[in-house]
């Protein structure tokens, strides 16, 4: 023992939060960025009837198809 105070504990503990912080930060940042795909990336998309292998989010279509056939006779 050489009068000083072990430290080791002390070390650890700010390793431990450094480390648990930085992950607490990468993981805000993935989740703000998978947030906004999630959106997109949930809905399902169909074949677009009558336009020949467009595709199209089935939420959209089946929110109203007689607007969505009203509208493609228009064109």
């Amino acid at each position: 023992m050489s009068g000083e105070p072990d430290n080791g504990g002390s070390k650890a503990a700010k390793i431990v939060g450094a480390v648990v912080g930085f992950a607490t930060f990468i993981g805000c940042v993935a989740s703000m960025f998978s947030a906004d795909s999630e959106t997109a990336g949930d809905r399902r998309t169909m074949k677009a009837p009558g336009k020949h292998g467009e595709e199209m989010y089935r939420d959209e279509f089946e929110k109203d198809p007689s607007k969505y056939f009203r509208d493609l006779r228009k064109k």
